[in-house]
């Protein structure tokens, strides 16, 4: 990141966030996963959201194209969702 100025952009599951991490990854947006020291402890645990959530941070000039993305994503996820019970 170039900026030393990060902003929050999700809150939630490990698993999740690591994802969102990786579509920002992939779309040339770096990020930063901070998660609860317990993770290093009970790693299992506390990956499945049940302790603590983790934080994902962008830099401040990414912040606005990350959540297009994942605006993006979310919309393209619900519609094919939506598809897929029309089909039932």
């Amino acid at each position: 990141m170039k900026s030393e100025t990060y902003k929050q952009i999700f809150e939630g599951k490990a698993i999740q966030a690591h994802f969102i991490r990786q579509l920002l990854e992939d779309n040339g947006i770096s990020s930063l996963v901070i998660e609860d020291s317990l993770s290093q402890v009970f790693p299992l645990f506390v990956a499945s959201g049940e302790l603590q959530p983790v934080k994902l941070y962008v830099g401040n000039e990414d912040y606005t194209n990350s959540l297009n993305l994942i605006k993006i994503y979310t919309i393209a996820k619900l519609d094919k969702k939506r598809q897929k019970r029309e089909k039932l």
